[in-house]
């Protein structure tokens, strides 16, 4: 174990992070429980590069592998909580130690319905709330799941392994290809058939404490098929959706929460609404979800609101704030010259910018940009002056930018 000389210990007591560490890691949470002014311990497999310089202290163990070295590192500590950013396969052992140390218990079953895509649909069936038809690929029969189908790991987050299929040999291949994915922790299990929705995709992501949801953002969201994969396409924080929309998809993401086991904690529940009005669930996690444009989005820390849900004894109402938050993930040189004209003309526009050749769920991009506005209008305006303004935004989701 690591110790770092701080001065005198917090009054307020010991956060755990757990986290893979490297120079990736938790390290936005990190800085949120220490801007909170409680000590951060790190257990981690590999030395916390980042979130190093928020800690006072640095276990080196695998949260996702050891589950008891982590817990007696844990019991060294005596933490006040325990704390997951993004990732479905530490909570496990956040559970863990809560359970054993005596801690707020934030849902027992949303560990294993965030962690297995099965089990959350189990769980929904059992709650006889409305999702796709879905089966697994060990049991399936032709005419089970129509066409177009999705296939799709139990385990995993980011669309790794999630296939859009049209054909029964298709099918077979993408479940074998789905079956054969390793070398990464957060991916794997059994493989799933999902009914494919063909209809606008919307995350609300926010905090649940004590049967309350607080919705930081409603996003809509979309994914295209790119050789057989289904990476994200756009994400469109606070869309400017009818209001009566937005509380009908907070409504079903409260209800879902309350079936899959949710206590306490960060979620993102997402769902897609069918031909017939439908809202229907296809993904969840009790944990938090891009920290960095969720919070911008919000205007309001969604990792300091998930340490304090998950430690504080009263807890108030997080005050949101409605920011356009607009990420896009760019993969031709042409699209990539418009933002250029776009961001040199309005350079105010620009949250993030990931200039940087990479892989997504699989597919080849470019760049991966963040812009923010405050006024919608304006906004998409800016957005037409250079041709930018994707077509599903009035063909499927029918925004109002007015």
């Amino acid at each position: 174990m690591f110790k770092r000389k701080l001065g005198p210990k917090s009054p307020l007591g010991t956060a755990i992070v757990l986290s893979f560490g490297g120079v990736g890691g938790s390290a936005i949470l990190a800085r949120s429980a220490f801007e909170l002014g409680y000590d951060v311990h790190v257990i981690s497999p590999e030395f916390p590069s980042y979130e190093g310089r928020y800690a006072r202290g640095w276990t080196k163990c695998d949260p996702v592998n050891d589950l008891q070295g982590t817990l007696a590192a844990a019991r060294r500590v005596n933490p006040v909580s325990a704390l997951v950013e993004i990732r479905n396969v530490l909570l496990p052992a956040k559970s863990l130690i809560h359970r054993e140390l005596g801690l707020r218990d934030f849902g027992t079953k949303s560990v294993i319905t965030s962690n297995s895509k099965i089990a959350m649909r189990e769980a929904i069936d059992a709650a006889g709330l409305p999702q796709v038809k879905w089966c697994l690929a060990e049991n399936y029969k032709q005419g089970d799941v129509g066409f177009p189908a999705i296939v799709k790991p139990e385990k995993g987050t980011g669309s790794r392994g999630v296939t859009k299929v049209i054909n029964e040999q298709e099918l077979r291949d993408a479940i074998s290809t789905t079956m054969g994915l390793s070398g990464d922790v957060t991916v794997g299990g059994r493989v799933l058939i999902e009914e494919f929705i063909d209809g606008p995709n919307f995350d609300v992501t926010g905090v649940f404490r004590d049967g309350e949801i607080y919705p930081f953002i409603v996003q809509a969201m979309q994914f295209t098929p790119v050789n057989g994969a289904m990476p994200a396409k756009w994400y469109l924080l606070n869309a400017p959706i009818d209001e009566a929309l937005r509380q009908d998809l907070i409504d079903h993401a409260k209800r879902y929460l309350i079936a899959l086991g949710v206590e306490v904690g960060a979620f993102t529940c997402e769902m897609r609404i069918s031909p017939e009005g439908k809202i229907l669930i296809t993904d969840f996690g009790n944990r938090c979800a891009t920290p960095p444009t969720t919070s911008a989005a919000a205007g309001l820390s969604l990792t300091t609101t998930y340490a304090r849900a998950m430690i504080d004894k009263d807890f108030e109402v997080p005050q949101i704030e409605r920011n356009i938050v607009y990420q896009v993930f760019i993969r031709g040189k042409s699209e990539l010259e418009k933002f250029d004209r776009l961001i040199a003309a309005y350079p105010d526009l620009v949250l993030e910018e990931r200039r940087l050749a990479s892989d997504y769920a699989g597919v080849s991009t470019l760049s991966r940009l963040s812009l923010i506005s405050k006024d919608k209008k304006r906004f998409f305006l800016q957005l037409t002056e250079f041709d930018l303004v994707p077509p599903e935004w009035s063909e499927e989701f029918n925004f109002d930018w007015s």
